[in-house]
């Protein structure tokens, strides 16, 4: 929070345009006695240091979403890039799609390097295996 302290030696006036925006705020008995004794003014500006997003539309975790997002999962990057709009909300819906356990005091970086772990898993063991093709499963 950005703070100016100043000090007021005793027995000194006050700087005019310092008392003008004291008298705003302060009655004049505690003027008096920061005249008479000294003292300290602490002046602070407490805001908010970012600025509130515009609410956008939620992103659907549905079939297509995850299509777009497995026709991606052969580089990081992109995926990474692809999951940077979402929310961690969306991430943990997301999650619980593909079946990927989250910590549930997981950041959304921590959430979204799971996600792309999880999906690059299976080229990972391919590779280790000595396996070309990708496996599919029968139903």
């Amino acid at each position: 929070m950005p703070k100016h302290e100043i000090f007021h030696p005793e027995g000194q006036q006050l700087p005019p345009e310092l008392e003008d925006f004291l008298k705003q705020y302060f009655k004049n008995d505690n003027l008096q006695k920061l005249k008479k004794f000294g003292g300290r003014i602490l002046i602070s500006i407490a805001a908010p240091y970012s600025t509130r997003r515009k609410k956008r539309e939620a992103i659907k975790i549905d079939h297509q979403f995850l299509m777009e997002l497995e026709s991606l999962k052969d580089s990081s990057d992109k995926v990474r890039e692809f999951l940077l709009p979402l929310t961690i909300k969306e991430l943990r819906e997301l999650c619980d799609s593909i079946g990927q356990p989250v910590r549930s005091k997981a950041s959304a970086t921590e959430i979204r390097s799971e996600i792309i772990r999880h999906l690059q898993a299976e080229g990972i063991w391919n590779r280790i295996s000595g396996t070309e093709s990708s496996l599919t499963t029968e139903s």
